[in-house]
């Protein structure tokens, strides 16, 4: 009896399972190829990819309505193949990457980085305050196709 048990309850062990592990994508869209920093920062490198990297917390409200646009953004996911895409918290920045905090410590902020893991200080939004705090879609779209190969390669 108690194998039937277990077999009736094993589908919902999984799911369970599923949604208790962590995803990289962490809510910012599932159809994109996230990396974590140590990951991303090797994988530009070796690609010669400019690297996204969102800096966020989970909790934050202007986070969370970003991740809505965000997430959802088609445009923003077909130009995604062009970058190593990366989302973190402030938390999990290593100490020796300070450049992430350019014009402060505010999130949610996105920052364009070099392939050798600069701080593309260029690319933003424009604000004299806050030049990494995109406010939509339009703004992201606009910094990616700047950044992405004209020629699609």
């Amino acid at each position: 009896m108690s194998s039937y048990i277990l077999a009736a309850l094993t589908p919902w062990f999984k799911s369970l399972a599923a949604l208790s592990t962590p995803a990289l994508h962490r809510g910012w869209g599932d159809k994109i190829d996230w990396h974590t920093m140590d990951a991303g920062l090797q994988k530009a490198a070796a690609e010669n990819k400019h690297m996204m990297v969102i800096v966020h917390i989970m909790t934050c409200p202007a986070c969370v309505r970003n991740k809505f646009w965000f997430s959802r953004s088609q445009a923003i996911a077909d130009l995604s193949q062009y970058f190593v895409m990366v989302n973190v918290e402030p938390n999990e920045i290593p100490r020796w990457i300070r450049q992430l905090t350019p014009d402060g410590a505010y999130v949610p902020r996105i920052l364009f980085m070099t392939p050798n893991g600069r701080v593309l200080r260029g690319i933003g939004t424009g604000h004299p305050e806050y030049n990494y705090a995109y406010m939509d879609e339009h703004q992201v779209v606009r910094s990616m196709t700047i950044l992405a190969p004209k020629d699609g390669n």
